[in-house]
């Protein structure tokens, strides 16, 4: 096997690693949102010094989401919101947005 095949493999492996684990954790927070009522959930992508980074930054994490069994039926998008401060600077916010009542 050549080495970029390596390194594509080990990236994808780790990828899918994040994945799952951030799959797992969230269904969990999504269930307590649900049972205080709220219809859906809103998750801040660009935090930093966030280890998540990695995952939130693969081209496939949205992807990999939405064909994610466990997440079936929900509405899965990523929304982005300009920040300004008064002095002018301004950056873009990234937010997984969740929702269960669309129907």
């Amino acid at each position: 096997m050549a080495l970029l095949d390596e390194l594509r493999n080990a990236s994808d492996a780790k990828f899918k690693e994040m994945l799952e684990q951030f799959v797992t954790n969230l269904i969990s927070e999504i269930k307590d949102s649900a049972a205080k009522g709220y219809s859906g959930y809103r998750v801040k992508l660009n935090k930093p010094n966030d280890n998540q980074s990695i995952l939130f930054n693969n081209p496939n994490f949205l992807k990999g989401l939405q064909k994610e069994k466990r997440l079936e039926g929900l509405e899965i998008s990523i929304q982005k919101k300009v920040v300004t401060t008064i002095v002018g600077t301004s950056w873009t916010e990234r937010y997984l947005h969740i929702n269960w009542t669309t129907r």
